[in-house]
């Protein structure tokens, strides 16, 4: 939502949108996300390590850059980050 958008809405309006997003912040997460898990979780016991030792190898230049690393890279979720 844009500040332009939230900046028109009512009180009511501004509370029912955030009671929106909080909702979906809670909500179970989608198939999309489960096979993203399963996904990551394949590549780590494939490549015997986590992604965050996955992340700093790349970095470090200790590990090619090949299409499955790229996928791993593209799937793991933020909280991997390092």
């Amino acid at each position: 939502m844009k500040l332009k958008e939230w900046a028109r809405m009512s009180p009511t309006e501004q509370g029912n949108s955030l009671a929106e997003i909080v909702a979906a912040s809670r909500a179970p997460r989608n198939g999309q996300m489960a096979w993203a898990d399963a996904r990551v979780a394949a590549y780590e016991k494939q490549y015997g390590m986590t992604t965050a030792v996955m992340r700093a190898k790349v970095r470090a230049g200790e590990l090619e850059d090949t299409a499955d690393i790229a996928k791993w890279l593209m799937l793991a979720p933020k909280s991997a980050h390092t």
